[in-house]
């Protein structure tokens, strides 16, 4: 019934949607960025996905027919070394 209503809705379950998944996520070379590898279905390119929402996006590109990776510049700066005022430490 549920996939009966979903086709009169205009949506076919097996249909392919524009989604990605994150296969890995890594250092970049250039400070601040990341290399984020992306696997999907269907008949789509990496340019088809919504990679701004990680941050600015450097550089795109496809490796097969169902795969890709991005280059992203964090909005933000992270200093792992950087201590912060009252953390705990030695008392």
């Amino acid at each position: 019934m549920n996939r009966n209503r979903q086709q009169e809705q205009g949506r076919d379950v097996k249909a392919p949607t524009n989604k990605a998944r994150i296969l890995s996520v890594g250092a970049n070379t250039a400070p601040n960025t990341l290399r984020v590898s992306l696997q999907w279905h269907g008949n789509y390119d990496i340019s088809d996905f919504d990679l701004q929402q990680f941050g600015k996006v450097l550089s795109i590109q496809d490796e097969t027919q169902n795969t890709g990776w991005a280059i992203i510049q964090r909005p933000f700066c992270v200093h792992p070394a950087y201590a912060l005022p009252g953390w705990a430490g030695n008392h």
